[in-house]
């Protein structure tokens, strides 16, 4: 199994903060300069939001919030889910992980990596290779070391219907996905509907979840007139990186880790977070065949032609 960092996470009714002798940041965030810690204080009513991270530099930080921050996201702070996500982030790459928006599956000397686009068709593709005898791994986002290893990550994705062109996942179910994709195509549905979550490896029967798997093939999805081409490694990190800029959380871009980096200037690990993310792609994807595979649904089909050659 992958050694996960750990994050120690504690939601509180209050946090008492002696923010004597603290240098202020804007209106909300306190620190001294060369401290391991940052702490964010906002008066809303009666309302506690506070919040307090420290130890970023070891390997396994602290994050306490009030009840009030943890389920509000205000765009001084952002959201607690992506503080998290951004703090996982930056020690998984000190580590020499990766964090990469894709699929992946695997059968024999054979695991294809399949980064995307959101929406674009990696759960649909995913079900199109389990279906034919392959392992799963991921369909939405995981982690890939330095060498190239991916390690499994199973979590609920969502899907609409076209899901449904490769596999039926019974007649209710079906029924609920339909509707439930034709409600969230109106205007402003997204805020009162969620999409349909399906535990992809479970639409397939007999599926079987890889732990982990080195990568051979990197197939990158596109949606539109079908193409297939060949990449240089340089190609194919600039569009992955693209893809986690646009699709997982950026240390960089987070309010907390921002005033976390006024008060740490020396703190490479946000400033440095995509040269360091790039660095680790760059080993992962020079070991593989690269590819980007543009189509409205024949993903699998396309891909299946490279593996014959």
């Amino acid at each position: 199994m992958i050694n996960s960092p750990k994050i120690s996470i504690k939601i509180v009714k209050d946090i008492s903060f002696n923010t004597s002798g603290c240098v202020k940041a804007d209106l909300w965030y306190y620190g001294r300069f060369g401290e391991d810690f940052v702490y964010y204080e906002r008066k809303i009513f009666f309302m506690n939001d506070k919040l307090l991270i420290k130890d970023l530099r070891s390997d396994s930080p602290k994050i306490i919030a009030t009840k009030f921050c943890a389920k509000k996201s205000l765009s001084a702070r952002g959201s607690l889910r992506d503080l998290i996500g951004c703090t996982l982030s930056l020690l998984n790459v000190r580590k020499g992980f990766v964090a990469i928006h894709a699929a992946c599956v695997s059968k024999g000397i054979i695991t294809i990596l399949m980064p995307a686009m959101p929406n674009t068709g990696k759960t649909y593709t995913t079900l199109w290779f389990l279906k034919r005898g392959y392992s799963y791994l991921a369909d939405d986002t995981l982690l890939v070391d330095k060498n190239g290893i991916a390690y499994a990550n199973p979590i609920a994705s969502a899907v609409n219907s076209k899901i449904l062109e490769v596999v039926s996942l019974g007649t209710l179910k079906n029924l609920n996905l339909r509707i439930r994709s034709k409600l969230l195509k109106i205007p402003g549905s997204t805020k009162i509907l969620k999409p349909y979550m399906l535990k992809t490896w479970k639409a397939v029967s007999n599926t079987k979840i890889l732990e982990k798997a080195n990568i051979t093939h990197t197939c990158i999805l596109a949606y539109g007139p079908e193409k297939v081409e060949e990449l240089s490694n340089e190609q194919a990190v600039n569009i992955v990186q693209g893809i986690n800029r646009y699709s997982l959380p950026r240390p960089y871009v987070n309010p907390v880790l921002q005033a976390y980096n006024f008060f740490n200037p020396d703190f490479k690990d946000i400033r440095d977070f995509d040269i360091n993310e790039r660095r680790i792609l760059l080993s992962i994807l020079e070991k593989t065949e690269k590819y980007i595979i543009c189509s409205k649904g024949r993903w699998g089909e396309l891909i299946e032609n490279i593996l014959k050659r």
